[in-house]
């Protein structure tokens, strides 16, 4: 009872009084280290733009792995990208600027497996993953979805009405596909034991999916639809999850200001067969001579590719001797990870780098269906991050995001997830004593004695 002459406190206090003992409590579980705390400063980098030192953050998340509890961790997809990694190192010798492969290429993607190392020896139990995710999720809340929102209500920044912020996130395209991470790990908390954290989650998983309409990006409205129909299966037998998805989708369509679904309709008149406005033709023809030259440039490369990189540069001369040379002169880009891979690792170094991605996303589906049921949350975790890094993909159909921490991330992510799930349900399964598994005790039957006649 509160004190007398104490005015109880109405329901909104009440929620946040409780919501935040709740994030104190996500706090105080936690088992701090320095490793994990240089990873959590390393993201703070890389997603504010606020604080210099990112590679610095890695030494010291990679040092402390030293004092980290517990055996170091080499998953099965760290090995894959490790033999990219490798392959890219001894493709340096076959390039044409084998400087720029090593130090912009090579390097660069080390740092990234680097991190990546840290994130599997440190994200080890659900607290530090639970805190990690509502982290990133209050980084990319308050900096590119806030800065990308007031950039086009406040400031009237965009480019053609499309919403953007800075750095990685300068671009639309770019906007909508690093997005699709924090799509999902927002749409994972949506079933938090928190109440306040729920209620955050759904929030911001509402905004985060009309920002990606306002981005107008036409590679994020398909890669839209494929999250949307993932996360329906998912929850086709559960009435509540579907609601909350048709909630979310109409309330972000509603949002969505007017002019957003204009370049969508000009994409299905291009299928069509109808006319589209001239910005738009040229767009598609300058994409599909990109990806001709792409294709000169694989033909050419097909082993070792051109090196990790450096397609731009490499872009730049085949397309000297192209006849629409006005249209995709220059050093362009690919707009495709995948076709970029493939031209700057050639087809073995496109397999070893795109390998991890198959098999995270099939083993996510083997581990929900068989520990699912027991564990529906941590089960929803694991489905929304494999929504969110399939929508990522798609969108790398058309940009190029192969030498991104966020790619890298959601991999990551969702391997993390899966195996806690497949922990879990194997500790359930068979219940430990101590230290190892409690083996099933074997009886004898006893046997007569004999006796003497």
């Amino acid at each position: 009872m509160p004190h007398p002459g104490v005015r109880p406190l109405g329901p909104p206090a009440q929620v946040l009084e409780t919501g935040l003992k709740g994030l104190k409590r996500v706090y105080k579980e936690v088992d701090w280290s320095i490793s994990y705390l240089a990873f959590l400063f390393y993201f703070v980098i890389v997603v504010t733009y606020r604080f210099p030192g990112a590679s610095f953050a890695i030494a010291a998340a990679v040092a402390g792995l030293i004092f980290e509890k517990g055996p170091r961790r080499l998953p099965y997809w760290m090995t894959w990208l490790a033999a990219f990694l490798i392959w890219g190192a001894v493709g340096v010798t076959q390039s044409r600027f084998p400087q720029l492969a090593w130090n912009d290429g090579v390097i660069e993607f080390a740092k990234l497996w680097l991190i990546m190392l840290v994130a599997v020896n440190v994200l080890t139990n659900r607290a530090r993953i639970r805190f990690f995710l509502i982290f990133f999720l209050f980084l990319y809340a308050t900096h590119p979805i806030r800065g990308a929102l007031f950039n086009t209500i406040i400031y009237n920044n965009t480019i053609e009405d499309r919403v953007i912020w800075n750095g990685a996130w300068a671009n639309p395209n770019d906007m909508a596909a690093l997005t699709f991470l924090a799509l999902g790990i927002s749409a994972g908390l949506l079933k938090d034991r928190s109440d306040l954290i729920r209620k955050a989650a759904l929030v911001a998983t509402g905004v985060m999916a009309c920002v990606i309409l306002m981005t107008q990006s036409r590679g994020a409205f398909i890669a839209m639809g494929v999250f949307a129909m993932l996360t329906i299966l998912a929850n086709r037998k559960q009435l509540k999850g579907l609601v909350a998805i048709a909630v979310v989708g109409l309330g972000a369509a509603i949002a969505a200001p007017a002019g957003t679904f204009d370049r969508f309709s000009n994409l299905t008149d291009a299928v069509a067969g109808g006319s589209v406005d001239a910005d738009d033709s040229n767009s598609m023809k300058q994409r599909l001579e990109i990806w001709r030259i792409a294709r000169r440039i694989i033909t050419d490369h097909p082993v070792f590719g051109v090196g990790l990189s450096v397609y731009n540069y490499e872009h730049n001369i085949y397309a000297r001797g192209s006849a629409q040379t006005d249209i995709a002169g220059g050093a362009r880009d690919t707009h495709s990870t995948f076709i970029r891979m493939t031209a700057e690792a050639g087809w073995l170094g496109s397999f070893l780098f795109f390998t991890p991605f198959v098999l995270a996303i099939s083993r996510a589906r083997r581990v929900r269906k068989k520990y699912g049921p027991l564990f529906p949350d941590q089960s929803d975790n694991v489905n929304y991050c494999e929504a969110g890094l399939i929508g990522y993909l798609v969108c790398g159909i058309f940009g190029s995001y192969q030498a991104t921490i966020f790619l890298w991330l959601a991999l990551g992510l969702l391997a993390i997830l899966t195996e806690g799930l497949r922990r879990a349900g194997v500790q359930t399964a068979r219940p430990t004593m101590g230290r190892g598994p409690v083996r099933p005790m074997r009886t004898r039957v006893p046997q007569p004695v004999p006796t003497s006649r």
